[in-house]
């Protein structure tokens, strides 16, 4: 007889969600290290992202280096997403290329973002909607992007085009006011 606390299907939790979760209670200063993460690749920044994929249930003592690397961008992304005040970083449901496009990321960039695996315009795609956007979003998406199976990263690039592009993104994009006198 097995205990339904046992089942790890039953206990596995959603790693990128748990990782955005628990940003918000990080100190201000281990928050500032992981955005600072692109500049410094300190060993810091490892032992609070090794300390975070412990509590999201990452195997990650073996884990190889484009693996780690793929979850320092994410870790980066939720850092940023929650800013300095330790907001919410991560909205399932809420899509990265929707939220780019409401944003005003253009789409040369997008472009650009989805046609190679580059994780320096991922970094930079990443700054921009900490700046920009409304609202968190969708972190699974960094993750894929990020992630060292290219096929996954092709899947990814092409679902943020297809959102970047949707009638909804377009759709209900705000309205600007163009009734100003001349």
């Amino acid at each position: 007889m097995t205990s339904e606390t046992n089942d790890p299907d039953r206990t596995r939790k959603d790693p990128v969600a748990s990782l955005a979760g628990q940003i918000r209670h990080l100190g201000n200063g281990e928050r500032a290290e992981l955005r600072r993460l692109d500049l410094t690749r300190s060993p810091t920044a490892d032992g609070i992202i090794y300390g975070l994929l412990a509590r999201a249930g990452v195997e990650f003592q073996d884990i190889r280096d484009d693996e780690m690397d793929a979850w320092r961008v994410t870790s980066f992304a939720a850092a940023m997403m929650s800013g300095s005040a330790g907001q919410g970083a991560h909205a399932p449901g809420r899509r990265m290329g929707r939220t780019l496009y409401h944003a005003g990321y253009s789409e040369a960039r997008l472009m650009q973002l989805a046609g190679g695996s580059s994780r320096d315009r991922l970094m930079r795609a990443i700054r921009f909607l900490s700046k920009k956007a409304d609202g968190p979003f969708d972190l699974r998406t960094v993750r894929s992007l990020a992630d060292p199976d290219p096929q996954v990263r092709e899947t990814a690039a092409r679902e943020l085009v297809r959102d970047y592009f949707s009638r909804p993104a377009r759709t209900t994009t705000t309205q600007h006011d163009d009734t100003q006198e001349k």
